[in-house]
């Protein structure tokens, strides 16, 4: 069985700690006013470009005002649109896909008691709920979700680790780490040159980073081993509090963090080349992704980069909101008439590279989750 060392509620309070802090170069948290058109949840690790995109800030100019997006973590609980529905925030891509499959699978919400979670039992939010941010493709195949391609992010892992020097790991030594069972030789990645036993932490259950790296790596919710601590929020440095202890990271939150467009979670850390490509480029605080990123006109299996990954916005693929998606597509557009598209810079500046693959026909379906 897994050691946990935080629960949920745990991962709610850290979260609000570390990333719930406002910086002068980070974008609003949450919506900055309320009701807007459509309502977006889920994934950490595109929160905060959302935010610049529904918010502006900080010299950003909010090119998607009409998207109420809320972060993974923050205030226990949310109420929806100022609606007067209020709900647990969904923490992390799986319980964003959940909170939009309970608003768009109407089927299901109308049996008693179904609905996603709220302070007091579950709770009815049928048409609340439009755009689920995820960090990860799909999880079962079927036609009631519509993955729409974002932006490309790399995963990397984060150790703590001060000595001068990089933090370099394969595919074959992160993966006997998060099998590791918690009895014998620990596992090791190279520092500084130097072999280093390492502990492997991940981040919490409905994280997307999560999924995503465990798949990058072959393995299940089931192979990972013993040895292996669940922690709280993803992309949240403060959470490795022990020397070489190691933990998946967005390479893209990693380069935002790092050129002050986001809070800073990173100070006494390293974040790792793989399998000999670089997570990222450039020095201090102007880096930029590296080579773990592959191929952006590609898709992540087209370019052969196991850890390289596209975020997703999803939507109801049952009753499809065509201004909606339509809306979404377009963020990845070149051209915006009759000028050049703003959104690819902004993404851009929260560490990501814009996508040119995009179009319905890498769009992915999947089921609703419940």
């Amino acid at each position: 069985m897994k050691k946990s060392i935080l629960s949920l509620a745990g991962a709610t309070a850290i979260g609000v700690l570390a990333l719930g802090l406002a910086t002068s170069s980070s974008a609003i948290a949450d919506p900055s006013s309320t009701p807007r058109t459509y309502v977006a949840t889920g994934s950490d690790t595109t929160q905060d470009v959302w935010n610049g995109l529904s918010n502006g800030g900080a010299g950003l100019t909010a090119t998607q005002s009409d998207v109420a997006s809320y972060d993974a973590f923050g205030t226990a609980t949310i109420n929806l649109n100022n609606s007067g529905t209020i709900i647990n925030r969904p923490a992390g891509s799986g319980a964003g896909v959940k909170a939009l499959s309970a608003s768009a699978d109407t089927t299901w919400a109308a049996t008693a008691g179904n609905g996603y979670p709220g302070p007091s039992g579950n709770v009815n939010v049928v048409g609340k709920i439009q755009v689920a941010r995820s960090s990860s493709g799909p999880k079962t195949a079927g036609t009631d979700l519509r993955y729409i391609p974002f932006a490309r992010d790399a995963v990397s892992i984060a150790i703590k680790n001060t000595a001068l020097g990089a933090a370099t790991a394969t595919t074959a030594q992160l993966k006997a780490a998060y099998q590791w069972n918690g009895t014998g030789a620990q596992p090791q990645i190279s520092v500084n040159g130097v072999l280093t036993n390492v502990t492997p932490l991940l981040p919490q259950a409905d994280s997307g980073t999560r999924a995503f790296f465990l798949k990058a790596l072959g393995l299940t919710e089931a192979t990972v081993g013993a040895g292996v601590t669940t922690v709280g929020a993803e992309n949240n440095g403060t959470q490795l509090t022990a020397a070489n202890q190691i933990i998946p990271f967005s390479a893209a939150q990693w380069i935002s963090q790092k050129n002050t467009v986001t809070t800073n979670t990173t100070a006494g850390l390293k974040i790792a080349d793989l399998n000999g490509k670089t997570a990222v480029a450039g020095s201090g605080t102007n880096l930029t992704p590296g080579t773990l990123f592959g191929n952006a006109t590609q898709t992540p299996a087209a370019s052969g980069d196991v850890f390289a990954r596209d975020t997703y916005n999803v939507i109801n693929n049952v009753s499809l909101d065509a201004t909606l998606a339509a809306k979404l597509r377009a963020i990845n557009a070149a051209v915006v008439a009759p000028a050049v598209n703003p959104n690819k810079a902004l993404i851009e500046k929260y560490g990501f590279l814009t996508l040119s693959y995009t179009g319905t026909g890498n769009e992915l379906t999947a089921k609703f989750e419940h």
